[in-house]
C-alpha cells in the first residue's frame, strides 16, 4: 500500500518550511559536497544504462554508413526537433523518455559525422526556402534529400575502412620495427 500523506501533515511541513526557510537548500549542498563522487558515480552510472538502453533499441552502428566505434555513436531526432525535446523533457530527460518509449519515426542512430551531414542538409534545405523531404538512405537510416551522393558516402567508406584496419593492424601485431637478433 502507498504512503499517504494526510492533509494534517501537509499543512505541519508546509507551515515548518515557512518557519525553516533555507534550511533544505542549506542541507541539500551539505550533502552534495560530502557525497559528491558517489552522486558522481550513480549519475555516470546511470547515464550508460540509458545510453545502453539507447542501443539496444535503436541499433549498435550507424544507420547510414554503418560505423559501429561506440564513442561516435549519437541518438538521432529524425525531424530535427532535438531543441523542443530538451526544452520539455531537459538535457538528459529526454534520453531517458526515448529510452522508455521505443519510437523508430522519431529517433535513430547515427555516427558524429552522419548527423551533422544529415543536419546541414535540412538547415541548407530551410535557408533556400525548400521544404525538406526525408528518404531512406543507408543502411535503413533516414535523411534529408540532398544529404550526400552515394559516391561521396562510398568513398568515405572506403577511406575510413582502410584507416580502421590500418589502426587494428598497428595494435595488433608485434613491433616490427625493432629488428630482430642476427647471428653475424
Amino acid at each position: 500500500m502507498p504512503y499517504k500523506m494526510t492533509e494534517a501533515r501537509r499543512e505541519y511541513n508546509r507551515l515548518w518550511r515557512i518557519r525553516n526557510p533555507g534550511y533544505h537548500k542549506q542541507h541539500s549542498s551539505v550533502w552534495r559536497k560530502k557525497n559528491r563522487l558517489h552522486k558522481n558515480e550513480y549519475n555516470l552510472a546511470w547515464r550508460q544504462g540509458v545510453t545502453d538502453t539507447l542501443r539496444r533499441l535503436y541499433g549498435t552502428s550507424c544507420r547510414i554508413c554503418g560505423l559501429s566505434d561506440e564513442a561516435s555513436l549519437i541518438t538521432d531526432h529524425i525531424r530535427e526537433d532535438g531543441g523542443k525535446e530538451r526544452k520539455t523533457y531537459g538535457h538528459h530527460g529526454w534520453k531517458s523518455r526515448a529510452a522508455r518509449n521505443y519510437q523508430p519515426d522519431h529517433f535513430q542512430t547515427l555516427c558524429a559525422s552522419c548527423n551533422q551531414s544529415k543536419n546541414f542538409a535540412h538547415r541548407r534545405a530551410l535557408k533556400a526556402g525548400l521544404t525538406p523531404k526525408l528518404r531512406p538512405f543507408g543502411n535503413g537510416g533516414l535523411a534529408w534529400e540532398g544529404f550526400r551522393d552515394l559516391g561521396w558516402l562510398e568513398r568515405q567508406m572506403a577511406t575510413r575502412n582502410a584507416d580502421l584496419r590500418a589502426r587494428m593492424d598497428k595494435l595488433t601485431r608485434p613491433n616490427e620495427s625493432k629488428p630482430e637478433n642476427m647471428d653475424n
